[in-house]
C-alpha cells in the first residue's frame, strides 16, 4: 500500500543484433479499494421484473460519479448502469427477464465500479451477487377464470345462470310450509 516506481521494457533480435528500449520511471500507487459492495439474493420468474438490492459501503472518499455495470446475467437478462457517489449508502438494479431467461440459480453476478482519478479509469471489479429465475407453474385446473381446466372436463368455464328447477326450489319449500301451518294450525319446519 504505497507509490512505486515502474518502467516498461521491451526488446527485439534484428539482423544487426538485439535492440533494448525503455520507458521513463512512472509512479504506480498500490491503495485500498473504494469502496466495497454487498449483494442481496433475488428471486424472479420467467418474464417478471425484481429489483436486486446492493449496499455500498465506502471506504475511501472519491472524486465525482462512479459509473456501477452489474456483469454476469444470463442471456435474455437486462438492466441499466448505475452511478453512484461518495456518499450513496444502497444501489438498486431494475433486473428485466424474458419469458426464455434460462432459468437456474446465476451466482456468478459481479459489479463493475470505474472511477475517474487524476483523468485516469480505475476499474474495480467487486462483490458476488445471485440470482433466481423460475419457471412460472401452470394455472391449477380448478382456479376461477381457468377456461382449460373447466373445458377438459367437459363444463363451461363460466356458470351460467341457474335452472329454473334451482331458482323455484326456495319457493316451493315457503309454500309447503305455509300449507302445513294452515292445516295443523302449528307451523311443521322441515329439516334440511
Amino acid at each position: 500500500m504505497k507509490t512505486w516506481k515502474i518502467v516498461v521494457n521491451g526488446s527485439s533480435s534484428g539482423p544487426t543484433g538485439p535492440v533494448m528500449v525503455s520507458s521513463q520511471l512512472a509512479n504506480l500507487t498500490v491503495a485500498p479499494q473504494f469502496v466495497t459492495l454487498a449483494f442481496q439474493a433475488a428471486s424472479v420468474e420467467q418474464g417478471k421484473d425484481v429489483d436486486l438490492a446492493v449496499t455500498v459501503n465506502k471506504a475511501v472518499d472519491f472524486p465525482g460519479e462512479a459509473t456501477v455495470t452489474l456483469i454476469g446475467l444470463p442471456n435474455k437478462v437486462t438492466t441499466d448502469v448505475q452511478k453512484i457517489t461518495k456518499d450513496t449508502a444502497d444501489l438498486v438494479f431494475h433486473i428485466k427477464t424474458d419469458k426464455v431467461s434460462p432459468a437456474g440459480n446465476h451466482a456468478n453476478l459481479f459489479c463493475q465500479l470505474v472511477i475517474t482519478q487524476n483523468g485516469e479509469p480505475i476499474v474495480h471489479n467487486l462483490g458476488t451477487g445471485q440470482l433466481r429465475i423460475d419457471v412460472p407453474l401452470p394455472p391449477k385446473p380448478n382456479a376461477p377464470g381457468c377456461r382449460a381446466g373447466a373445458e377438459a372436463r367437459g363444463r363451461r368455464a363460466r356458470p351460467g345462470p341457474r335452472r329454473p328447477a334451482q331458482a323455484a326450489q326456495p319457493a316451493r319449500k315457503a309454500a309447503a310450509r305455509e300449507r302445513r301451518a294452515g292445516q295443523g294450525g302449528a307451523e311443521i319446519t322441515n329439516r334440511e
